[in-house]
């Protein structure tokens, strides 16, 4: 949504303008909700993009839209009780998320969780003794298990699973691939100022960046939105010569 609001031609064929308006309302109380600070971040460079680009919009429509948004944040967080917790205190819902009753419910275990998988995943590739294709496929669950007793967590980076696990080979066909791709996106909507090409575009570029933090390969959509990219429109295929 935030690639469909920075193509505003594109995002008014596809979906009324009621959709767009709800989403920037939203925005800060799921950003907020969800707490995720690769989104955060993300959000705030696609802020800076949409504000770069189209100025004007960005003040007159995006910018009201937000405020109404931080004013309902703000309402939730403070008024919204959902119940009585341990010593009988009403909390709003997003307190309950986000205040801990005790100082070791305010560390944040994802953060070890990365490191761990960092340093497993180094170990396992260095330990496989084929850097060219890597330890294998699904190795790393059994891998942690044997060295920590238990399964902690899947590496949060694209990147590194792919080396741990398929080697420098897998490495450099995922990215001749995913570059190949990005390559043709940019071609059909820069070159030929196509809207829908330039919003996957934009889209995939934001995938590349939260998958430092995240392991994405796994997840249905990447692969969708890949798909729809690079499919020829009929109409475009019907006019290539017949060999």
């Amino acid at each position: 949504l935030f690639a469909l609001e920075t193509y505003n031609k594109f995002s008014k064929d596809y979906f009324p303008d009621w959709v767009m308006y709800a989403f920037w309302i939203v925005m800060p109380l799921f950003a907020l909700y969800n707490a995720s600070r690769s989104g955060w971040i993300i959000g705030g460079f696609f802020l800076l993009y949409v504000l770069f680009i189209k100025p004007k919009h960005f003040i007159l429509k995006i910018i009201p839209l937000l405020a109404v948004g931080f004013v309902l944040m703000f309402g939730v967080f403070n008024y919204l009780a959902i119940g009585e917790v341990t010593e009988g205190q009403e909390v709003t819902l997003l307190k309950e998320a986000l205040m801990a009753q005790h100082e070791d419910e305010l560390k944040y275990y994802g953060d070890q969780k990365r490191y761990i998988a960092v340093e497993d995943g180094l170990e396992m590739y260095a330990q496989s003794g084929n850097p060219v294709f890597g330890a294998g496929l699904g190795v790393y669950k059994d891998f942690q298990i044997e060295k920590r007793g238990e399964f902690i967590d899947i590496m949060d980076f694209s990147l590194l699973w792919l080396l741990s696990e398929t080697g420098i080979f897998g490495v450099l066909a995922f990215s001749i691939f995913f570059l190949l791709a990005l390559k043709t996106l940019f071609v059909e909507g820069y070159k030929n100022q196509n809207p829908y090409h330039q919003t996957i575009f934009i889209f995939l570029i934001a995938m590349i960046l939260i998958s430092v933090l995240h392991e994405l390969l796994y997840t249905r959509l990447l692969w969708f939105v890949l798909g729809i990219g690079l499919a020829v429109p009929v109409s475009i295929k019907s006019r290539q010569p017949v060999n």
